[in-house]
């Protein structure tokens, strides 16, 4: 009687495939950009078939949402905190894993994908059904929690966020173009940048 497929087995086969694709199609885009790089490109680098790319990814479109949704996921923790994390400490968090992503790596891969991704209207559209507005929605639960613990209107928080994933992609671009007053002082940001949306958040509840 033959054996059945362990599944488990076949998730964990499945996903490692999907991330080695995802390697090697942020490998190619860095060095092709997006319109150059092909799919066979990306297999070959992948060291797998056409075909099997095809079987996780649509096409390059597909494969930048794939590449960009990993920005959005938060890391794994061994468990929950028994309490939600403070207003300071969870904006410190967001800051320093925001700046956490912009390895040179990374920092390539942007510059090779986000023109596509600003210029392509059925792009944008995926990226913001597909990417943005999930991330917003996963964060809803968490934005009630801290508003009715720091008094702060759940729309302001919200907002707020939203403006620091904005200047978080201003700086993308400047550190892309080499604006050397912004290289000097990229060490210091994560904390200028937390200690001023913290600034406007509590002039919120004073006002």
């Amino acid at each position: 009687m033959p054996r059945k497929p362990n599944s488990t087995l076949q998730q964990q086969i499945s996903s490692l495939k999907r991330t080695a694709i995802l390697e090697a199609a942020q490998a190619v885009f860095t060095d092709k950009g997006f319109h150059r790089a092909t799919i066979k490109d990306i297999a070959t680098k992948a060291g797998v078939a056409d075909g099997t790319v095809y079987n996780y990814f649509a096409d390059k479109n597909a494969l930048i949402l794939g590449l960009m949704s990993k920005f959005t996921e938060s890391p794994p923790t061994p468990a929950a905190p028994a309490t939600p994390p403070d207003l300071e400490t969870l904006i410190a968090n967001s800051t320093q894993s925001h700046f956490a992503m912009l390895t040179p790596n990374n920092l390539s891969l942007f510059q090779a994908v986000l023109p596509e991704v600003l210029s392509n209207a059925s792009l944008r559209a995926q990226y913001l059904e597909q990417i943005v507005l999930p991330a917003t929605a996963a964060a809803t639960g968490l934005i009630q929690t801290l508003s009715e613990s720091s008094g702060i209107d759940p729309a302001q928080l919200k907002l707020h966020f939203q403006l620091e994933a904005a200047l978080f992609m201003g700086l993308v671009v400047l550190r892309i173009i080499g604006d050397p007053d912004l290289e000097r002082a990229w060490p210091t940001l994560p904390t200028a940048i937390t200690e001023l949306m913290l600034a406007s958040l509590k002039a919120q509840v004073t006002s």
